[in-house]
């Protein structure tokens, strides 16, 4: 009895020590919280991988769009070579995934989680860098970066990579000159004096559009073909005059051809 009241103090002072430990975990494990991690260990791998004389580096960006959104861009590297854009996810486990494929798998410990597919996720993000800058699309160069310890169980393509060494890597092989240094200064001004301002407000209007295009395209009935009647999905064009509009597309394509147009906000 004597020794447990003598180590009873000591374990009041464990209570605390536990609740902190608790509160950090659940801290450090939300989404919020993670995605911001990444960001920051990305942004850091530049500084050691890329010379700053070849790259210029601006990092979390938020763009306004031409249907009066925001979208929002991780990593945006000006350079001579293309304009490269980062997207970054820090996820656990193993990643399955297709280059054609609306939503990715995660499996960690069992449980499986799906996600939209990071390259479609960047398509807007490109689109909208390509039409601000009044550029070629193609000279915006979509790259994904995977931290956390994440393992890939499929084959993914070379944009596609899991460590700040190989997405330099992927960057430095581009040595195909697009653009004149005074070029590359204009359009890193021009993303910097037209990104909104980094606050609480921004993220909440950013996050707030997000939901509401969600809840538009939940409140858009699926329609059927005009062709065979199937069922359509909600397609992206990538190509041509119509390129990153959505349309209804027949989910039998390549098969049928049918679609349908799809009116945003209705």
């Amino acid at each position: 009895m004597l020794i447990l009241n003598e180590l009873f103090p000591t374990f009041l002072w464990l209570i605390p020590l536990l609740v902190c430990v608790m509160v950090l975990k659940l801290v450090f494990s939300s989404r919020r919280v993670k995605g911001w991690i990444g960001e920051k260990v990305v942004a850091t791998s530049f500084q050691l991988h890329l010379n700053p004389e070849e790259y210029q580096v601006i990092n979390d960006v938020t763009l306004p769009t031409h249907n009066g959104g925001t979208t929002q861009i991780d990593h945006i590297i000006t350079s001579r070579y293309g304009i490269f854009v980062v997207e970054t996810k820090n996820m656990k486990g193993w990643i399955f995934g297709d280059t054609k494929q609306a939503k990715w798998t995660q499996i960690h410990y069992k449980q499986k989680h799906q996600f939209m597919n990071p390259l479609r996720q960047n398509y807007k993000h490109t689109k909208t860098l390509a039409d601000l800058l009044n550029i070629n699309h193609e000279y915006c160069i979509p790259v994904v970066i995977f931290i956390g310890d994440a393992i890939f169980k499929t084959p993914m393509p070379d944009n596609v990579v899991s460590d700040g060494g190989s997405l330099a890597n992927y960057i430095r092989r581009h040595q195909q000159t697009r653009f004149s240094e005074a070029e590359v200064l204009s359009m890193t001004d021009t993303i910097k004096n037209n990104c909104l301002m980094q606050n609480r407000a921004t993220k909440q209007a950013h996050i707030n559009h997000i939901k509401t295009l969600h809840t538009q395209a939940q409140k858009q009935p699926t329609p059927s073909c005009p062709h065979c009647g199937s069922n359509m999905k909600l397609r992206t064009a990538h190509k041509g005059a119509h390129s990153g509009k959505q349309f209804w597309g027949c989910e039998h394509f390549p098969k049928c051809h049918g679609t349908k147009a799809y009116i945003q906000g209705r």
